[in-house]
């Protein structure tokens, strides 16, 4: 059993954590005038590889996976603009940014 309340409080704790982190680096980015792109890899997509276990997984992607895929491929990571890397079986890489995935 799961206690609702103290899951939804560590949830909104955590999402809370995420966006003022996503406000910080926006501020920061806009304070040097928008134009540069991060030198390093921004803070969320780096936080978002340590903890997914996405990459490395086949998939099949499409806009409804179960009654229409489209392709099945090999997650590779994720682009600094946020898209989802796909490497498809024939070598080519796709960028999906949005969409969705069923690990295969």
């Amino acid at each position: 059993p799961i206690d609702l309340c103290s899951f939804a409080l560590s949830y909104l704790a955590k999402m809370r954590w995420y966006i003022g982190l996503l406000f910080h680096e926006e501020a920061a980015w806009l304070e040097r005038g928008g134009r540069d792109e991060y030198s390093d890899e921004h803070p969320i997509l780096k936080r978002w590889q340590e903890l997914s276990d996405t990459r490395g997984q086949r998939v099949v992607f499409g806009y409804d996976v179960i009654q229409k895929p489209e392709y099945e491929a090999i997650v590779t990571g994720i682009a600094k603009d946020g898209g989802l890397i796909l490497k498809d079986d024939d070598g080519g890489v796709a960028v999906e940014h949005s969409g969705e995935i069923r690990y295969i």
